[in-house]
């Protein structure tokens, strides 16, 4: 195995791209589409990725089986159960004849404040405002959905966004679950590509086959990309008959 061969090993083996590991490993950009997934059709070059790969399952502690869990348990996992965006019910919406709710503490706290107010506009001689009005109906309850008679929302309720507490996740979603970032716009929840897992695990139970499953790693790429170059390469010809038509020579030679 060449030395720039050696790289592109320990480049895939990093970014599983046949065509970026061909780029970091020195090949021409302009024909890193093709050399990559060739690259990957040496039987020494497919060996050393096999068995990077398999040391690699073993320091994890992990086997082929374990993986295709993995990934069957990231694809299916459930987003919703860590992040919803919710409409709950407005004030209104559950209110007796469509009143503003409270909750009890908001009701003292409106309350006290009422009752401070009038106690001040008295003692100033003015007219009583009376006492806050008694609570008619049930407290406010933001869990609940909206309500579509709702003459305040019109049914639309309130939006929001709720994040789960990631304690209380069940295990596929903590499966999914990759993080939290705290910023400037507020939490950043990061979740694990389920478009990836299931890609993954596709290619472990066989059900993409644009390629033969013995064609080694990277088969579905490199039977994408093989097809590319048959393409380039007719139209190359064509270009070539074209030229010598007209009494031209195409010289140049990609290296």
């Amino acid at each position: 195995m060449t030395d720039k061969q050696a790289v592109f090993v320990r480049e895939y083996l990093a970014c599983l791209n046949a065509t970026e590991a061909a780029r970091r490993a020195g090949y021409s950009p302009k024909t890193a589409m093709w050399q990559g997934p060739q690259l990957l059709q040496k039987n020494h070059v497919a060996a050393a990725i096999e068995e990077q790969q398999r040391a690699r399952l073993e320091r994890l502690d992990l086997d082929a089986d374990g993986l295709t869990r993995l990934w069957s348990t990231v694809a299916t996992a459930d987003a919703r159960e860590i992040v919803q965006h919710r409409r709950d019910a407005c004030r209104h919406c559950h209110g007796e004849g469509f009143a503003y709710q409270y909750t009890p503490a908001e009701y003292k706290r409106a309350m006290i404040e009422h009752e401070q107010q009038r106690a001040d506009i008295l003692s100033k001689g003015g007219a009583d405002i009376g006492a806050f009005p008694a609570v008619e109906g049930d407290w406010f309850d933001a869990r609940k959905r909206p309500n579509p008679e709702c003459p305040e929302c019109f049914g639309d309720g309130v939006p929001g966004v709720f994040i789960a507490d990631t304690r209380d996740l069940s295990e596929a979603a903590k499966a999914l679950f990759a993080g939290v970032k705290e910023g400037r716009e507020g939490v950043e929840v990061k979740l694990h590509d389920q478009q990836a897992a299931t890609e993954k695990l596709g290619r472990a139970l066989g059900v993409f086959r644009d390629a033969p499953a013995s064609a080694g790693p990277g088969a579905i790429e490199t039977d994408l990309a093989l097809r590319y170059v048959s393409l380039m390469e007719k139209s190359r010809e064509m270009q070539l008959k074209a030229l010598r038509e007209r009494g031209l020579n195409d010289h140049e030679e990609e290296s």
